[in-house]
């Protein structure tokens, strides 16, 4: 007689592998379609670019992830089965660079058909897209080609002027304008352009000094938000408008240290006090902390 061991596994079955209903003609669990996004890097010569990051996110950058092209340049995103996940909502950014090489970058911005148009050229090399308008389903054929990047570089300190080092400075994102000179965070659709955990994320020096590279040169009126952040100092967000392409930017941030309270009771005309209400605090006209008030107006 021949003996052994036979191992179950009741492990739920995850729900992005199978589907969970028999469809009419099937006798078995099919497997969940699954679009993908998938193209190659080329640089300025039609050249592929092996080992460059490539990274993706959808408007509200519920979908973020980045992924290395291989020798060919090519690249895949895997997306989400349909009803799985946060889907991924037009417009979507890809961003494509190679660590070490500063002052390249290649991009597009898949759009949403319904978009504003942009004031500037968006480099689009799709060959196909399926969408409904507002969710973006698959994209095969995506061309990125390699272009000259911009710089954004200053000095982190402290309201005293002393530099704060080892401080995390990102690009939180951009504001392209439209055709007609419009710049609001709905004018191109892309409302987060950092990259998935650290990615994007530089640190200050000893002197403070940080510089962010591969940065999108866009045109002009994009309004450009910048974040910082440091042990022992309240986060700080800034912005400007570009005069036009971005090819090196200097932008310097002040940095207020935290414990600074401030308390008192908020009343009306008539000495009451006023419950759940917003407070504002307020620094040299910037914003600098928000809370609000018990049912005592304290």
């Amino acid at each position: 007689p021949i003996s052994g061991e036979v191992i179950f596994n009741y492990e739920p079955i995850a729900d992005d592998v199978f589907a969970m209903v028999i469809p009419k003609g099937f006798t078995e669990l099919p497997r969940k379609q699954r679009g993908v996004l998938s193209g190659r890097v080329l640089d300025e010569h039609e050249q592929p670019v092996a080992n460059a990051i490539v990274f993706v996110t959808d408007r509200a950058g519920q979908f973020s992830e980045q992924t290395i092209t291989d020798e060919s340049g090519h690249f895949t995103f895997k997306l989400p089965p349909e009803g799985v996940g946060a889907p991924l909502w037009l417009p979507v950014l890809l961003r494509a660079f190679v660590e070490g090489v500063p002052d390249k970058i290649a991009w597009s911005i898949i759009k949403d058909p319904a978009g504003r148009e942009p004031g500037g050229q968006i480099p689009y090399d799709v060959a196909y897209i399926d969408n409904d308008g507002h969710t973006l389903k698959s994209a095969n054929g995506i061309t990125l080609r390699m272009e000259p990047a911009g710089t954004i570089a200053g000095q982190v300190t402290d309201v005293d002027g002393a530099p704060i080092p080892n401080a995390k400075v990102k690009l939180l994102r951009c504001e392209p304008a439209d055709k007609f000179g419009n710049s609001t965070p709905t004018s191109i659709g892309v409302l987060r352009w950092d990259g998935p955990d650290e990615l994007g994320i530089v640190r200050t020096d000893e002197n403070g000094r940080y510089e962010l590279n591969n940065l999108l040169q866009l045109w002009k009126r994009t309004k450009v938000v910048i974040h910082a952040e440091a042990e022992g100092f309240v986060s700080d967000t800034t912005s400007f408008r570009t005069k036009g392409p971005i090819e090196y930017e200097e932008l310097d941030l002040q940095l207020y240290r935290a414990g600074i309270t401030v308390s008192g009771v908020l009343v009306d005309n008539y000495g009451q006090p006023l419950e759940t209400r917003e407070i504002y605090g307020t620094v040299d006209g910037r914003g600098y902390c928000r809370t609000k008030t018990d049912r005592k107006g304290r």
